[in-house]
């Protein structure tokens, strides 16, 4: 089984996926990466990705609105003049999942991020 999906999984068989016989009308599909210097030319090619965007790290207001809305008891713990550093979501999401039971602990965990 696990076989067959990487059979599926070659260059040619996301091509045609995309672009080929089977393609997909009408339908927006995001592809993901943290090292856009690894994927095929040819798959980022015109007409196959119109549109890049880079996500780098969320910034302290983008934290603090995260926080707002998964976690808003969390929010009573910022004092005043507290202001995170820069993190990847992937990270963000990571310690949410550890503490989110934990806002002060994860406030803390924040906030000692240097």
């Amino acid at each position: 089984e696990k076989e067959a999906l990487l059979e599926f999984l070659t260059l040619s068989g996301i091509l045609n996926t995309l672009q080929g016989i089977s393609s997909p009308d009408e339908q927006i599909i995001f592809l993901t990466t943290n090292v856009i210097e690894s994927i095929d030319p040819y798959l980022l090619r015109k007409g196959r990705v119109d549109d890049t965007v880079f996500v780098g790290p969320l910034q302290d207001p983008q934290i603090k609105e995260y926080l707002s809305r998964y976690i808003p008891e969390a929010t009573s713990f910022i004092t005043d003049g507290l202001v995170f550093n820069p993190i990847l979501g992937c990270d963000l999401e990571d310690l949410y999942k550890t503490h989110h039971e934990e806002p002060e602990v994860l406030i803390h965990k924040l906030a000692e991020r240097a």
